[in-house]
């Protein structure tokens, strides 16, 4: 068992290594077997300038909902998406997000 592990991602930031990121994708959808995990350690998402909803609405997002639809993915939030901590402890929060914005999903585990 794998675990492939991911951090500073920082989606929705201007200087973000997106290139990077769908090599990343590629190599994951590759190698992965039966009992992989993703792993993602802090600041998948840049959330300063923004905010969250921009982060949501960026394409490498998809790109990053798609692969976790194959493989198991726990992100663990850092300090550019420390907002995310609280979806975890109050997994109702994300439950209310889901109800208001269709299709725009986040689990935080």
């Amino acid at each position: 068992m794998k675990k492939f592990i991911l951090s500073d991602l920082h989606i929705g930031h201007k200087d973000a290594q997106y290139d990077a990121m769908d090599q990343a994708i590629v190599y994951i959808q590759k190698e992965f077997r039966q009992g992989d995990e993703i792993w993602g350690l802090g600041d998948w998402f840049h959330m300063y300038e923004n905010g969250f909803e921009h982060c949501l609405q960026h394409p490498m997002t998809q790109k990053f909902r798609d692969l976790a639809g194959q493989v198991p993915t726990k992100l663990l939030p850092g300090n550019h998406d420390h907002v995310l901590e609280k979806y975890r402890d109050n997994p109702n929060l994300a439950e209310s997000y889901r109800t208001n914005q269709v299709d725009k999903t986040i689990y935080v585990t």
